[in-house]
């Protein structure tokens, strides 16, 4: 429970700090935050799990530790900026007063009804189609079963001591909690580093979606798991077809790639496709050497994620846009602007 509770304070303090500029009721989101830890602490000290000292000393270490970190990003704030930051961790921008607001770039988003409809309407179809190809093509045919049964029996025979130590660690990028930890973390980046709802938007929908195919697909469908040693995985009670772990997999991870590549103006933003590539075949590979699924169950959940994250991207829009006006218009805005910019140089104070 020490670094229970230790985690829980550095990161609900950090958590604050990067968005209490931005919070309603700035004390009021103290007072909770402060009472979730010490709630969290009194609750492990009143069963017994934790000693009093233990709480205490992981709680301190944890305050001096988000101190540390917020004090030392606002000195960094103010020497960069020459002003002191609005909030904790919050970059104060020089020369504010000749800012001006960017017009809207790209077209107009669909209505909320609207995506949400479209969505669902995409959502039925790739359930119902999963599940008809399940229920039809793959769990029928004698054909596939053969061939899925010798590439289990293949990854059966090749086990070893390394490649287990591997394939844990492979399928981590892939299970519940890796795919939780990845969406905590990349949801707030995304709406730090945009200032757009959309992207988290489209972060969260497609793992929300992709959940909701594999479990409507695996309960009609009802394939059993690969009949091998699971060793000393857990073997989730879902279907076998498809797969969860991989059909997450693809749309974090896709989705994050995505991003990357419509905001990100560095050249090294295309290393981040290969990265996604290889994350999920990691996963795909993991779950068949422990033999929770055969490939067809894999391949079907690569396939309708990418469907699905491509329907989500298509609607959400989470991208930068091309910019007001035809092509001209907007080189010769492009210009004018850098030439302003160029001619009237900001004052050093």
């Amino acid at each position: 429970f020490f670094d229970d509770v230790l985690g829980l304070t550095v990161t609900s303090a950090l958590l604050l700090m990067v968005f209490q500029p931005v919070l309603p009721a700035k004390r009021w989101w103290v007072l909770g935050t402060a009472l979730l830890v010490v709630g969290f602490g009194t609750a492990a000290v009143a069963s017994g799990s934790a000693s009093l000292a233990v709480v205490l000393s992981a709680g301190a270490i944890g305050v001096l530790w988000a101190g540390t970190v917020g004090l030392l990003s606002r000195r960094w704030v103010s020497d960069q900026s020459g002003a002191h930051a609005a909030g904790w961790l919050t970059m104060a921008v020089g020369h504010s007063d000749r800012l001006r607001l960017a017009p809207e770039r790209g077209s107009p988003s669909p209505s909320l009804a609207r995506a949400v409809a479209a969505l669902g309407a995409v959502l039925v179809l790739l359930a119902g189609t999963v599940a008809a190809i399940g229920s039809f093509v793959i769990v029928p045919s004698a054909a596939v079963q053969e061939v899925d049964d010798r590439i289990i029996d293949w990854f059966v025979s090749i086990r070893s001591d390394g490649l287990s130590a591997l394939a844990t660690v492979l399928d981590a990028a892939g299970n519940t909690p890796g795919i939780i930890a990845v969406q905590l973390a990349a949801v707030p980046i995304a709406l730090a580093l945009t200032r757009r709802r959309a992207p988290a938007v489209l972060l969260v929908t497609a793992v929300v979606g992709e959940t909701a195919v594999y479990l409507v697909a695996g309960a009609l469908v009802g394939r059993a798991r690969p009949e091998v040693d699971h060793l000393s995985m857990m073997v989730p009670p879902t279907s076998s077809y498809p797969s969860g772990h991989v059909a997450a997999t693809v749309v974090t991870y896709g989705a994050i790639a995505l991003l990357v590549l419509a905001w990100s103006r560095s050249r090294w933003r295309y290393a981040v496709v290969p990265v996604a590539v290889l994350l999920v075949a990691g996963v795909v590979l993991a779950r068949l050497y422990w033999g929770l699924h055969f490939a067809t169950d894999t391949l079907a959940s690569v396939v309708f994620a990418v469907v699905w994250l491509a329907a989500c991207w298509r609607v959400i829009r989470p991208g930068p846009g091309p910019g007001p006006g035809s092509g001209r218009e907007r080189a010769v805005s492009i210009r004018n602007a850098h030439t302003r910019a160029w001619r009237e140089p900001p004052e050093i104070a």
